[in-house]
């Protein structure tokens, strides 16, 4: 350990009192020149939380508050306390650089004891506070938070130093997205904004990309895994001239569709400092990859790294080979990323177009057929690609779920859309932070309750101890007939089996249940 440094990084202790941090607080005294505290991977009670930050309240010269999974296993009400603990310590050091409070599920309601902290401190560079469960409430906590310090910097007529901020996989959703872009636009300093995996719709997309052109040196942007479509691509393509210092730019898994991919690539011309772009799962046809193409080998001379993976172009197509020789024109041949899940263009054109008539051998009747098959498969489509835009579920394990699925023999339509979902919301609940059982059964209830495709099974599994979904039920609409459930636990095989009369399928999802009895009734 340096003069500088005190961390007990990941060594899983569970500090309940004072006595149990004794050691660490006489270490701490004795570090005069103390700057960087790493508390990582391990769990304080509020009695350990309040001594310990009792110890680092005396240290002036600190920089750097790594407190990220500090609190796994604690009760959702004892977490505030801490936290206000934490920032009652923290909130008058004037060289401190970042706090990070990541991996913490402590939602609006322990975000709220940090207000006080966000608002005086206000020397701050560094905030990640992802994974934290905020929801839309903690959303406009944090935003809120965020405007009153650039009100008191302002009367102050001092310059906001934030200049990071990370709220990645906090169901941050429209309801607060466009209250902290306000909030960003009123700092105006940011260079690296991240919020991926956050079910942010176009609404929340727009406003978001409206308040970082405030923003004029970003350099990193990642909104990975929320929704954009044609409406959000269009924001962005307005906002991207501003961002002359843009080194890295993911929209990776943001259904960009191939005409907002299009728009989008158009206007990366005026980012000529990009070096890293990821555009994954965004429904690129050929044209739009070929569009890019030319973007990259006039405009993009910087660009290092390109991820184009998951898209509608097969690896050996025009569209790709034109994208390796722009990449090679800059000398970066090798920018190009894995393409190992790329998928056949759709029959169906984008914007209801139809395709050009083949002769016609078969009767009208049943061409009918087969377009109302196809309306229909496209609209179950359409509502799994809702569903993972709000349950933080990314395209590819979508994809690779259909997939799997298809290899297994069954037949990949509506009927099998079930089975898909059901992996779907196991990955999905697995990204949730846990608040507690009844919590995340409210949270999910609701979650399950207004999407508009069946739902088999989710669980949390191995890995998460604070708690175990053991089985979900939804009716959904009135022509989904009720599932039957035939659900048997037994912790010697630790499975659970669910037989649905809908789907004709049986689907078997093993996982740890060792803390079950913790949990109480699932819904």
């Amino acid at each position: 350990m340096s003069k500088t440094t005190f961390t007990i990084e990941g060594r899983g202790l569970k500090l309940n009192s004072a006595a149990d941090v004794q050691e660490f607080i006489d270490t701490i005294e004795g570090m005069d020149e103390l700057e960087n505290v790493i508390l990582s991977g391990n769990t304080f009670g509020i009695e350990a939380c309040r001594a310990l930050s009792a110890a680092l309240a005396k240290k002036t010269l600190l920089k750097l508050a790594q407190f990220s999974d500090i609190f796994t296993g604690r009760l959702l009400s004892e977490i505030p306390e801490c936290l206000k603990a934490i920032g009652d310590a923290l909130k008058n050091k004037e060289h401190l650089v970042e706090l990070n409070l990541s991996d913490n599920a402590f939602g609006a309601a322990g975000l709220t004891p940090l207000v006080e902290f966000l608002t005086t401190n206000r020397n701050l560079q560094v905030l990640k506070l992802n994974n934290n469960g905020l929801g839309v409430t903690g959303g406009a906590v944090l935003a809120n938070a965020l405007k009153e310090a650039q009100k008191k910097n302002e009367a102050e007529n001092k310059k906001s130093c934030l200049r990071v901020i990370i709220v990645g996989r906090n169901r941050i959703e429209d309801g607060s997205a466009p209250l902290l872009a306000e909030a960003f636009a009123a700092h105006g300093t940011l260079i690296h904004v991240a919020m991926p995996q956050n079910g942010i719709r176009m609404a929340g997309i727009a406003a978001l990309a409206k308040g970082l052109t405030k923003c004029p040196n970003l350099e990193i942007l990642d909104l990975q895994d929320n929704t954009f479509t044609v409406k959000g691509c269009r924001a962005f393509a307005e906002a991207l001239p501003t961002w002359k210092h843009l080194k890295r730019l993911n929209f990776g898994e943001c259904l960009l569709s191939n005409k907002g991919s299009q728009i989008l690539s158009r206007s990366l011309q005026h980012n000529t400092k990009l070096e890293s772009l990821n555009l994954t799962y965004a429904e690129m046809r050929e044209d739009a990859v070929l569009e890019l193409a030319g973007v990259i080998s006039a405009h993009l001379p910087n660009l290092s790294n390109l991820e184009l993976n998951g898209n509608q172009v097969e690896e050996d197509s025009a569209g790709i080979d034109a994208i390796r020789d722009a990449l090679s024109k800059h000398n970066h041949g090798d920018a190009l990323g894995e393409l190992d899940d790329m998928e056949s263009a759709d029959s169906d054109e984008e914007d209801g177009s139809s395709s050009s008539s083949s002769s016609s051998s078969s009767s009208s009747s049943d061409s009918e057929s087969d377009d109302e098959e196809k309306k229909k498969m496209k609209k179950v489509d359409d509502d799994l690609a809702d569903l993972t835009a709000r349950l933080n579920v990314g395209q590819s394990t979508y994809i690779s779920t259909a997939r799997m699925v298809s290899s297994q023999g069954l037949k990949y339509s509506t009927s099998t859309k079930a089975t898909i979902t059901a992996a779907l919301c196991k990955r999905a609940i697995r990204q949730q932070p846990i608040f507690g059982a009844s919590h995340v059964h409210r949270f999910h209830a609701s979650a399950l309750a207004n999407a508009k495709v069946p739902f088999l099974l989710a669980d949390i599994g191995e890995g998460i101890t604070e708690c175990e979904v053991i089985q979900w039920f939804v009716k959904v609409g009135d022509k989904i007939e009720e599932f039957d459930r035939l659900c048997e636990v037994q912790s010697d095989k630790a499975s659970v089996e669910i037989t649905s009369r809908y789907t004709g399928t049986i689907a078997t999802l093993k996982y740890n249940i060792g803390d079950m009895a913790r949990v109480g009734t699932p819904l």
